[in-house]
């Protein structure tokens, strides 16, 4: 069996099997150790119910595998997660996948969906302001969110939000009752985004409002894992994005 964990970080990687289940002798070695970080990127995995197994979790990393509206959420809240990526997928519908986040992983503070079908970041029919309106989709239904696709939340993105709070519940209901309509389209009747050169100006401005990843409980709760600077190009790839996660104790 072919795995890696780390003792010091607590993080257990099955990555690159082809595996359309987690295999059981992991999951029985494992269920009782301290695993805080798993990353089973790049397989044929279509389930996530092997994360009941793991009731100490904070990172989930599942990029580049076969999960899909069709993929079943646990029936249960794991409030610890803060971390969930879920690049390069098979998701199309935004609304299903975010209402499964917010009852699973109520207090998750960065999520990545880059490369799946309901991201427009990759669709050539989509342009900036319909990648913009899904972020805002996300941003009003997860509130505690700090990173989105690898992009810092921004305050300019909250004050669209707040300013158009009476419309986003009257909003979600019309779009759980249809199938047909585009919703990142109904969003827009919401939500009036600027330029990308406004977005970009505030960016600026409010660079430090949020730290990037959980500070490293060893380094005093001063020192963030990782950084971050404003992104400008978007993930295009194959491979597993689970290296934009690494600590400073890992290099």
């Amino acid at each position: 069996m072919i795995y890696n964990y780390s003792e010091n970080e607590k993080r257990l990687i099955y990555y690159e099997h082809d595996a359309d289940e987690i295999p059981g002798e992991i999951i029985n070695e494992f269920r009782d150790k301290d695993v805080t970080q798993i990353d089973f990127s790049s397989n044929l995995l279509a389930s996530i119910d092997f994360i009941s197994h793991f009731s100490d979790l904070n990172e989930i990393i599942l990029d580049n595998n076969f999960l899909s509206d069709e993929t079943m959420f646990p029936n249960k809240v794991f409030y610890k997660i803060q971390l969930l990526s879920l690049n390069n997928n098979k998701f199309e519908d935004l609304d299903k996948l975010v209402y499964n986040i917010c009852y699973s992983f109520p207090n998750l503070r960065h999520l990545s969906l880059l490369g799946n079908p309901l991201c427009p970041a990759l669709n050539e029919n989509y342009n900036e302001d319909d990648y913009e309106n899904y972020r805002l989709l996300i941003i009003s239904r997860l509130p505690k969110l700090k990173f989105l696709d690898s992009k810092m939340i921004t305050r300019h993105e909250w004050s669209i939000i707040h300013a158009n709070t009476s419309k986003v519940d009257e909003v979600v209901s019309r779009v759980q009752k249809s199938n047909s309509m585009d919703r990142i389209s109904l969003w827009k009747r919401i939500f009036k985004t600027q330029s990308a050169k406004e977005i970009e100006s505030v960016d600026e401005v409010d660079h430090n409002i949020y730290k990037p990843l959980p500070t490293d409980g060893n380094a005093g709760f001063q020192e963030p894992r990782s950084s971050y600077s404003k992104c400008k190009h978007f993930y295009q790839g194959t491979e597993s994005q689970g290296n934009r996660f690494i600590g400073n104790k890992m290099l």
